[in-house]
């Protein structure tokens, strides 16, 4: 998943003009950030191998073998759940990536006030990249005005199932 978000990092570190935009970079990290909002919601529990005693490692070299993309079973047979939850993700990803792989994404600039970021926003196709611009699938690159923003940040808040923050909420309308 580190090429997913490489990728989508490359295109908010120097956004380009919408036909020269990697559409499908950002289409993937939409589609991945969706996945683990919905597995992160979900508080899915850890799995236990039954015959397996588990690799005796100390927590110390469990991080270590995790910084280096290397999976390991806990003592009495227990797989972290972010390790199943990963494979799920990816099965999800490459079974269901025709869904948005059509999608192209629009800049949506706010030059009076500041978007609010939910903690995620289902199959609704919107990116937070900084306190003014987020990509939106589906629309063309536009500055919007603030009543505009306003509207915008009121579907961020009700898309919201956890919370929303924002870099400055006083910055940010709400219609």
């Amino acid at each position: 998943m580190v090429r997913i978000e490489n990728a989508f990092h490359k295109e908010i570190d120097c956004v380009k003009a919408f036909s020269k935009r990697n559409h499908e970079a950002i289409s993937k990290y939409w589609f991945l950030w969706r996945l683990r909002h919905e597995y992160h919601l979900s508080s899915p529990a850890d799995s236990v191998l039954n015959g397996i005693y588990g690799s005796g490692l100390t927590k110390e070299q469990e991080e270590i073998l995790e910084s280096k993309g290397i999976g390991f079973i806990r003592e009495g047979g227990i797989v972290p759940s972010r390790f199943t939850t990963s494979i799920q993700i990816q099965t999800f990803l490459d079974r269901d990536w025709d869904t948005c792989s059509h999608f192209k994404w629009g800049v949506i600039e706010a030059p009076d006030g500041e978007f609010i970021v939910a903690d995620g926003y289902g199959d609704f196709a919107f990116i937070p990249i900084s306190p003014k611009k987020k990509f939106w699938a589906g629309q063309d690159d536009q500055i919007i005005t603030r009543q505009q923003l306003a509207e915008v940040n009121k579907e961020s808040v009700s898309r919201a199932r956890q919370y929303y923050f924002a870099r400055k909420i006083s910055e940010c309308p709400i219609a």
